[in-house]
């Protein structure tokens, strides 16, 4: 399938990680548009991006923030502000996705791959914390760099287990959404 070079997603995240394993899970998914993938140094640095982009852009805006919380009521409370910020009501071309708690926690969907992609048992207590701190745990249970872990998603089912999430799902849906508003040629 042919890209047309015209017509591109931005894909704004809050670090390099969170970029670079985006970019290794939508990889060959067949995207009509290009990804363009923009790094913001943490929360702030990304919402900025945004703004900035929606002002002078009509390019489609994904801007995926880490919740950094679990709880259901801080986490809609940190997307309203965002999209009050974002004043997001006028964009059609804009989509707000919080990963919860971090974009870490895709790696604790199955407990079974995480321990194939560690070599080693996880304790039931150590996988609970890691879905409430998924960063934090991967660091204790894991003396793999960043580009290990997104290294080892290819030569693991995690991939597909990845792609099958919410988050990677609602991220795909308003990209094939984008898609079809657009004319390709």
């Amino acid at each position: 399938m042919k890209k047309n070079k015209n017509k591109k997603i931005i894909v704004i995240t809050e670090g390099e990680f969170d970029s670079k394993l985006l970019k290794e899970i939508l990889k060959n998914n067949n995207n009509k548009l290009e990804l363009e993938f923009l790094v913001g140094s943490g929360f702030s640095s990304a919402l900025s991006k945004a703004k900035s982009l929606l002002a002078r852009t009509e390019y489609p805006i994904i801007l995926l923030i880490d919740s950094d919380t679990t709880e259901q009521s801080e986490v809609e409370e940190k997307k309203d502000f965002i999209n009050n910020y974002l004043n997001s009501n006028r964009f059609k071309n804009l989509k707000v996705i919080l990963a919860v708690p971090e974009i870490e926690s895709l790696f604790f969907l199955d407990k079974k791959s995480l321990e194939n992609l560690l070599q080693r048992e996880i304790s039931d207590e150590v996988w609970q914390l890691g879905k409430n701190s998924p960063k934090n745990t991967l660091k204790v249970l894991s003396n793999k760099t960043d580009e290990d872990f997104i290294k080892s998603i290819l030569n693991n089912n995690f991939k597909q287990i990845v792609k099958e999430s919410l988050l990677i799902r609602e991220l795909n849906e308003f990209i094939e959404n984008m898609t079809h508003s657009v004319k390709i040629a």
